[in-house]
């Protein structure tokens, strides 16, 4: 079954931690955190995928998406992130389609200065480099949609 969450894939608002494992995502916008302090909260996640999909937006005005619909959009990966907030991200994969509605901030993988990556791979499925800017350690940058296919088959 194929889930299209045009939304936030993962909500915690107010002061709940969370601790993902061996999931399978497809969404627009990952993981939103608005509201409450990140103050010993904390996001983990751990062996999962996660597809940044490009699916039709009513919201945007224009299509950042090449090759989709007309109104077609991907948001990005982390909203309203408290500062405080830990963020771990372990032996995960991201794809990212194209470029997000967000500008390149939505490309931004090191949300705060408590996020670490280790054995992260992203695969940027768009034209050209990846725009993010950064590329923090523990996270290897590629266009081979090879592997995402192959995760996602054996997922």
């Amino acid at each position: 079954m194929v889930l299209h969450n045009r939304d936030d894939c993962i909500e915690t608002d107010g002061s709940t931690s969370v601790y993902v494992e061996d999931t399978y995502f497809e969404c627009n916008t990952f993981f939103s955190a608005t509201g409450g302090t990140g103050a010993g909260r904390e996001f983990v996640m751990k062996n999962s995928l996660v597809q940044m999909k490009c699916m039709p937006d009513c919201r945007t005005k224009k299509t950042p998406c090449a090759g989709f619909s007309p109104r077609s959009a991907t948001a990005r990966l982390w909203k309203g992130i408290d500062p405080a907030m830990k963020l771990h991200i372990e032996s995960s994969i991201i794809y990212q389609e194209d470029r997000t509605k967000n500008g390149l901030s939505g490309h931004l993988l090191k949300r705060n200065a408590s996020t670490t990556f280790k054995n992260v791979i992203v695969i940027w499925g768009g034209a050209g480099a990846w725009p993010g800017p950064d590329k923090p350690p523990g996270v290897t940058i590629t266009k081979d949609k090879t592997i995402w296919h192959i995760a996602a088959r054996s997922g």
